[in-house]
């Protein structure tokens, strides 16, 4: 229904500092009313930033509120270079949000912004923060600088091509929706994301850092994407998701076309060759693989390659997802840690040969009983726990360069944390 409320993307946080915290945020998306009095005038849809919080546990909860207001946030707008008086902006939306805790206790919440205007859309990562456990937040938003190009998805051209323009899929992944970690020793934030590199080669990942609590955030780098494939084009790379370790480890995990082989001539059949494509009576395609592998690389604390990880022994077929707007492998992926080692969740699609169709229309609802994917889980390695001296070294060397006010209660928290996680893991005697 017109003006009807979605809620959307909703996460859900634990404080670390103050266990009987906890955070959740999400976007409240809605068509514009003509009560709405919102300072920036925008013409079809905006989304409120909301929060909700428990401070005994989850026993009770607040009640839920709208925390920030992009279409009020004038000041990002001028930081974005746009004029409310001179430019119609048909939408003002933040999606995406995500809280961390900060060891100074600061909650950081972070979102993608999109402000939809004539011509191309501003989409920018931004950051607003809580000093207080989330009473009151900052009504200005703080934008993580990139030179990259929002808004793009990745498209299946050869199976365009190759169907004669009967099948057109995107892949629907993350977007340039971000991810964020934070180094619980000392502070250091990291947020991933995907998007379009500044030349228009490749999509990619990237990340930016911050060490002082996101008032100012470094240059981005390329974390995957624009490696040469097979047949010598630039790989594409998507739906990322970061974590920090307890020794200060970066690892983000992505997954890259980079081993994908095109079909040598569009002209060909299935029958003739594997990797080419049969369109069916129905409209479907018989189509070759569209080869994925999930990556992990990991960084040093200030973003230094480690090493990069293949995940999967073998391809999967991105082909095989399920339809929904594109093919679509879940936008919700993420790690977390135990100890030095990384734990993710991923989605891998079965290779079931099926035919290859199109998004159906918006007003048909489509279902199946084919079991396209399945969620999975992998650990990525790092150093060993009982290698106490390195814990131990990575957590003084961390804690010496923190940029933010750690209070000394918390310092020595996290050094008890890693001498009973090493006494837990490991034998002492040996």
């Amino acid at each position: 229904e017109p003006g009807a409320p979605f809620n959307d993307k909703n996460t859900l946080t634990a404080d670390p500092y103050k266990k009987q915290y906890v955070y959740g945020t999400w976007q409240l998306l809605k068509d514009v009313l003509p009560t709405d009095d919102s300072i920036i005038p925008v013409q079809f849809f905006y989304s409120d930033t909301f929060f909700v919080r428990t401070h005994n546990k989850g026993k009770t909860w607040e009640p839920a509120r709208a925390i920030y207001k992009i279409r009020d946030d004038v000041t990002l707008l001028v930081a974005a270079g746009i004029d409310p008086d001179t430019t119609d902006i048909f939408g003002a939306q933040n999606i995406g949000h995500q809280i961390v805790v900060l060891p100074d206790g600061r909650l950081v919440n972070v979102s993608q912004a999109r402000f939809s205007i004539p011509g191309p859309d501003f989409y920018a990562r931004t950051i607003i923060r809580s000093f207080d456990k989330g009473d009151t937040w900052e009504q200005t938003a703080t934008i993580i600088p990139s030179t990259t190009n929002g808004g793009f998805v990745s498209r299946d051209f050869e199976l365009f091509l190759g169907s004669g323009g009967t099948v057109d899929n995107t892949v629907r992944a993350a977007d340039s929706i971000p991810d964020i970690a934070v180094n619980r020793t000392n502070g250091f934030m990291y947020v991933v994301w995907q998007d379009v590199d500044p030349t228009f080669s490749f999509i990619g990942v990237f990340i930016s850092m911050s060490r002082d609590g996101g008032d100012t955030w470094s240059d981005h780098i390329t974390v995957g994407g624009g490696d040469l494939t097979p047949d010598l084009f630039l790989s594409f790379a998507q739906l990322p998701a970061v974590h920090v370790a307890d020794d200060g480890t970066v690892g983000v995990l992505f997954f890259d076309d980079r081993n994908d082989i095109l079909c040598p001539d569009l002209s060909l059949t299935n029958e003739d060759n594997p990797e080419c494509f049969t369109v069916l009576e129905d409209g479907s395609v018989k189509a070759g693989p569209l080869d994925q592998d999930w990556f992990f690389k990991t960084y040093d604390p200030d973003l230094n390659l480690i090493a990069e990880h293949r995940v999967t022994p073998e391809s999967f077929d991105l082909r095989q997802a399920p339809i929904a707007r594109g093919y679509f492998p879940g936008d919700y992926v993420n790690c977390s840690s135990t100890d030095n080692d990384f734990v993710c969740a991923l989605t891998l699609t079965d290779n079931l040969g099926l035919f290859v169709r199109g998004n159906p229309p918006d007003d048909v609802l489509a279902f199946e009983d084919d079991n396209r994917q399945d969620m999975v889980f992998v650990r990525i390695r790092g150093e060993s726990v009982c290698n106490f001296e390195h814990t131990l070294d990575t957590y003084e060397a961390q804690l010496a360069e923190a940029e933010i006010n750690i209070p000394k209660k918390e310092q020595k928290k996290r050094l008890k944390f890693l001498e009973e996680r090493f006494e837990a893991a490991c034998d002492n005697d040996d």
